[in-house]
């Protein structure tokens, strides 16, 4: 007895497609530790000591309806320096480090599905983080990926200091 299911494999394919949720997906930089060392001006593990917001306000690209950013500064002291040469000064309580341009949500609760890989940073605590970065024009530092994604550039290291 052959069985018949009354509907055929392109059909099928398209009630499936029809009814699956719509992918979101954005493009976000990958590389490897090869290519972030060869790319990156400075490699450095280093602990939070201080941040400020900055008159900065943004939208994220690639974002619909817009994801608006606000500019944080945050200090770092260095532990290792790994990689490049590293501008330091004084960035708080006569310790110098560098500065590390980045960047928050405006408003938290609007992270969108697929959203930025923000880093966020608790000044004064023992964590530190390996950081892959790229010398801003001002001095700054910001992550090599640049502001969007920059947790895929700034790892959490699991040891403490």
């Amino acid at each position: 007895m052959k069985a018949n299911a009354g509907l055929s494999v392109p059909a099928l394919l398209f009630v499936t497609a029809a009814c699956a949720p719509p992918l979101m997906a954005r493009p976000v930089p990958f590389r490897n530790y090869d290519r972030m060392a060869k790319e990156a001006d400075v490699i450095v593990i280093a602990g939070a000591t201080a941040a400020r917001d900055t008159a900065e306000r943004l939208d994220l690209p690639g974002f619909s309806p817009p994801v608006t950013a606000v500019g944080v500064e945050t200090a770092f002291t260095v532990a290792a320096l790994l990689k490049g040469d590293l501008a330091c000064r004084n960035v708080s309580g006569g310790k110098t480090g560098f500065v590390l341009h980045r960047l928050r949500l405006q408003k938290p609760a609007a992270l969108p599905e697929n959203g930025p890989g923000l880093v966020h940073f608790s000044p004064g605590s023992r964590a530190q983080y390996l950081m892959f970065l790229e010398r801003e024009p001002d001095g700054r530092y910001r992550a090599l990926s640049g502001q969007t994604d920059p947790g895929l550039f700034i790892e959490g290291l699991k040891w403490q200091r």
